[in-house]
């Protein structure tokens, strides 16, 4: 690293440790966000709206919540694989995965109000010759691909469509699964 740059981090460093522990803490705090995530026991139930070929299936529902802010830009992504946070460990030599978009609700608050759209960001994946998808009650998913990458990027937007910079907002969202066995040989 350059020379200026290092002396400029080691006087913020310096200014930084010189603040009082409550305002370190706060700011810290300030940069942290929390999200939950739960594995459940699920059906997949579906349905024709002409009334024949419905189908119900065992599967697994993905469901994370948490809480987070907007830049300037009146933008955020969320990652959501990352944020899974141990719900899609399944074992050794098979995984959770993602086998549906995902449907997420974003709330703003606070007291201005805000618009708040969601945009699902994923790669779509055949799974291999050495890979089997399957339901929760092992039925092998034949012609299923599933998602990696999965993220979702929040807007925040004013009521005359201006971006709403640093928007406070809760968000909910639900993904299927399937697990994915990776057969070595």
């Amino acid at each position: 690293m350059h020379d200026k740059y290092e002396k400029s981090l080691a006087k913020l460093h310096d200014e930084f440790v010189g603040l009082p522990q409550d305002v370190r803490l706060e700011f810290i705090e300030r940069f942290q966000r929390h999200s939950f995530s739960a594995r459940l026991d699920a059906y997949h139930a579906k349905r024709n709206i002409f009334g024949f070929g419905n189908a119900c299936s065992q599967t697994w529902l993905l469901f994370l919540s948490g809480r987070d802010r907007t830049d300037r830009q009146g933008k955020t992504t969320l990652p959501l694989q990352s944020l899974l946070c141990g719900a899609a460990s399944e074992g050794l030599g098979s995984q959770l995965v993602i086998v549906r978009e995902p449907v997420v609700v974003a709330t703003a608050h606070g007291s201005t109000q805000s618009f708040m759209t969601v945009t699902t960001r994923a790669q779509r994946l055949q799974p291999g010759a050495a890979t089997l998808l399957q339901d929760r009650a092992n039925n092998r998913l034949s012609n299923d691909s599933f998602l990696t990458d999965v993220s979702v990027e929040v807007m925040s937007w004013r009521h005359d469509g201006t971006p709403a910079a640093e928007t406070e907002f809760s968000w909910t969202c639900t993904v299927e699964g399937a697990i994915a066995v990776f057969i070595s040989g």
